[in-house]
């Protein structure tokens, strides 16, 4: 309908259910709001979009109040997040705040992350990290972002920008 756009709620689900769970490649999604309706935010909550298959664009979509905004998998490749806006997403509990605006690995071939905007996560904005043997930090491109105010939700504060961890950060030969 004109004017009009998709929101795709994952409401009260667990943290495994996302608004938006990719699985095929060669796919393009653009101009979708994905969210969560639940009220809770002392737990975790699901997802917003996580990506579990190469060779897909996401394009110009609004992910808000969701667990983790976007999640990529590690094995995934040739993934792109072009012009997002996200914000509010996460939860906190006793530890600390959880949830990121993007949360990214790459084991093999490139990720790019470009022109999105990311704010007031409980968590960091844009979370390039992983945990010794758990995946890697291979061609990973952030251009044009703006991160602002992330982990400003959360008691015990996270930052706007996280990128290393355990494994070493490599760029693509």
């Amino acid at each position: 309908y004109p004017g009009e756009r998709a929101i795709l709620d994952a409401g009260n689900a667990s943290q495994t259910v996302s608004a938006l769970n990719v699985r095929g490649q060669w796919t393009h999604f653009r101009d979708l709001e994905l969210m969560s309706s639940a009220l809770h935010r002392g737990t975790s909550r699901p997802h917003g979009l996580t990506v579990y298959a190469s060779n897909t664009r996401f394009i110009n979509l609004v992910i808000h109040d969701a667990g983790v905004a976007i999640y990529t998998a590690d094995t995934t490749t040739n993934v792109e997040i072009y012009g997002c806006i996200i914000y509010n997403n996460g939860w906190e509990d006793a530890s600390r705040g959880h949830g990121h605006a993007v949360y990214i690995k790459n084991s093999t071939g490139a990720k790019v992350v470009r022109d999105n905007i990311a704010f007031n996560q409980f968590g960091y904005g844009l979370h390039g990290y992983t945990n010794l043997g758990s995946g890697r930090l291979y061609d990973l491109t952030f251009d044009g972002n703006v991160a602002f105010n992330n982990g400003s939700l959360a008691t015990r504060r996270s930052g706007n920008i996280l990128l290393g961890g355990q494994e070493p950060v490599e760029r693509g030969k």
